[in-house]
């Protein structure tokens, strides 16, 4: 895929409407074309020969445990697009990470986990598993996207917590994170 141009005419000959891409918080076309060329997504025909979006994503759940044995949970709050708009978020993890061409699943998530949280110290990781499921894409409507899941647990230390919770800048929207404690 060279240009957006060849990208739309694939989606519109698969009977993708593209009518609802690029607005509020979906995604553009735009968008896709740059994940293909990172590497974070493969367009692929199934058996039933409908178009698929193929992702491999890092998912992870994030802990501390502070000095009186009380457990926090990292929760992804929000993200504010540049637009004003606002997704509130109920994720069943703490955070996901697309993984970029060449990483392996611990690459990425160490990566995501820096990334989002602004911190270089190591961070303890454990590897969960691997599942995966299909299902319409929430950021692309329309299209029918395969999720390759590598789950993770991350345990954060003391010079690494931060009460407040983190915040992550991107381009196009900034992502809050917040703490809330694990009831036992």
């Amino acid at each position: 895929m060279n240009n957006v141009e060849e990208l739309k005419e694939k989606l519109k000959d698969s009977d993708i409407d593209l009518s609802q891409w690029g607005k509020n918080t979906n995604k553009s076309a735009e968008d896709l074309l740059e994940e293909i060329k990172s590497g974070e997504s493969i367009l692929k025909m199934d058996e039933g020969n409908r178009l698929v979006r193929r992702i491999f994503v890092c998912t992870a759940n994030i802990y501390y445990k502070d000095k009186n044995s009380k457990t926090y949970i990292l929760k992804e709050e929000k993200q504010i697009f540049k637009n004003g708009k606002i997704r509130k978020r109920n994720l069943s993890t703490s955070m996901s990470e697309k993984m970029n061409l060449g990483e392996n699943p611990l690459q990425a998530i160490t990566r995501g986990i820096q990334e989002e949280l602004g911190t270089c110290n190591k961070i303890d990781i454990r590897r969960k598993g691997r599942r995966s499921k299909k299902r319409k894409s929430i950021s692309y409507p329309g299209i029918l996207t395969e999720y390759i899941y590598y789950d993770f647990e991350a345990f954060l230390n003391e010079k690494q917590f931060k009460k407040e919770g983190y915040e992550e800048k991107q381009n196009k929207k900034t992502t809050k994170f917040i703490w809330e404690e694990l009831k036992t």
